[in-house]
């Protein structure tokens, strides 16, 4: 097992999978934070390569066996260590605006009144606001928490009700948009071809401090991931990640990631509740459904309850090894909250100690779904990860487990 920090060293381009052709006029545009398997994408080709630099194709099959846990965002100090960790917003907290006042507000499972229905599926229960307000969402609402503040929001999420903390106190907002136009040369007189312009959008890892802060106090941003396999030496090296090869450094990393936190296993012992919180998309063969987190793990089978989710990120990408498109698939975006009762096997009530055993083995692990082949799309497609585990190997659906004790709130309707 191996931490490694990735600082990139320009702003980064991750395509979001909309056409970018040969074009004047062209544009491509960036989704808001790489995917697990770009990441990991670079970190195979550094242990696939030869002492030459070069990747050895005759060690493909074995770098996809290295399994990623991550990335996270981190924020680094002068020296180039992490000064702290943050984790995406949790969908199950809402930030709203009101009568020019930021206020918080808690999204719990809501029990239906007498006589209510939903169309929701499998019987899940709605989640949302136990009350109501006249207010919009908060625009200015952090995109990314402070690990500090993320652990308190699992462990006594009940904390914010009490005292609202100011949005800065929170996290940071996204990472800022670098946008660049560039020209086409014309390789016979090497001048600017006429009208062959087209324009890139990537993520900068850097950020402005404060609103008042001027601009050379800026944040100093990297990703923070783990693998798991990986056999080749740690050592400092440069690479290149996402689009047009944006340089990145490299470096092995002393610190873990962040651990479990001291008093969450016995809190989720004692509800045999929690709530699971994606800290990077995931993939559910079934969209919003999870298969085989629902699975029995280490003698607990967990129940969904209820669930928030925003609308589903879509992957694709190109098989170096098959040279053609892989199919799209949709993901389940980083910040999901599952609310789930954790059983036992058979409907058996579960042992404390197989709660407390299944809540240390699925801290910061990806369960994603096994992986389906795409004969159903595609029937030429012969794909490469044949190992139904390669979703989690290449880290999709990192998760962070909470508290939650059961008891959906009553909702409240009014006229």
């Amino acid at each position: 097992m191996t931490n490694w920090l990735i600082e990139p060293q320009d702003p980064v381009i991750v395509r979001d999978g909309r056409p970018f052709s040969a074009t004047p006029g062209a544009r491509a545009d960036s989704l808001p934070f790489p995917y697990p398997g770009t990441v990991a994408g670079l970190l195979r080709t550094l242990a696939g390569q030869n002492d030459q630099g070069v990747f050895d194709p005759a060690r493909a099959d074995d770098v996809l066996k290295i399994a990623l846990r991550g990335p996270l965002l981190a924020e680094l100090r002068a020296d180039g260590t992490p000064h702290r960790y943050y984790a995406p917003a949790p969908r199950d907290a809402l930030w709203v605006r009101s009568n020019s006042m930021d206020l918080f507000r808690r999204l719990t499972p809501l029990a239906l009144p007498k006589g209510a229905i939903t169309d929701l599926p499998d019987d899940l229960l709605p989640v949302g606001m136990s009350d109501s307000i006249e207010a919009k969402p908060a625009k200015d609402a952090p995109a990314f928490w402070r690990w500090e503040r993320f652990q308190q929001w699992l462990t006594s999420p009940g904390d914010f009700s009490t005292k609202t903390p100011a949005l800065a106190e929170i996290g940071i907002s996204a990472l800022p948009r670098d946008e660049r136009v560039h020209i086409a040369i014309d390789r016979t007189t090497r001048t600017a071809s006429e009208g062959a312009l087209f324009m890139t959008t990537g993520l900068s890892f850097t950020q402005q401090a404060s609103r008042a802060a001027s601009l050379n106090q800026t944040r100093r941003l990297a990703l923070v991931a783990t693998t798991v396999g990986d056999a080749a030496a740690a050592q400092t090296r440069l690479g290149a990640l996402g689009g047009e090869r944006r340089t990145v450094t490299v470096r092995p990393l002393a610190d873990p990631l962040p651990g479990l936190p001291d008093t969450l296993v016995e809190h989720i012992v004692k509800d045999r509740h929690c709530r699971l919180i994606l800290l990077t998309p995931a993939y559910f063969a079934a969209g919003y459904r999870p298969d085989w987190l629902l699975q029995t793990h280490h003698d607990v089978t967990p129940q969904l309850v209820a669930l928030t989710i925003d609308r589903p990120q879509v992957v694709s990408g190109w098989d170096y090894h098959e040279h053609m498109i892989r199919p799209a698939r949709r993901l389940a975006p980083a910040g999901t909250v599952l609310f789930l009762r954790l059983a036992g096997a058979s409907g058996r009530e579960p042992s404390a100690a197989a709660i407390a055993n299944w809540v240390q083995r699925m801290w910061l692990q990806p369960v994603s779904d096994d992986y389906v082949g795409s004969s159903d799309q595609q029937a030429s497609y012969t794909d490469i990860r044949t190992d139904a585990e390669q979703w989690r190997r290449d880290g999709y659906g990192l998760a962070a487990l909470g508290t939650w004790d059961g008891n959906p709130q009553t909702m409240k309707v009014g006229l």
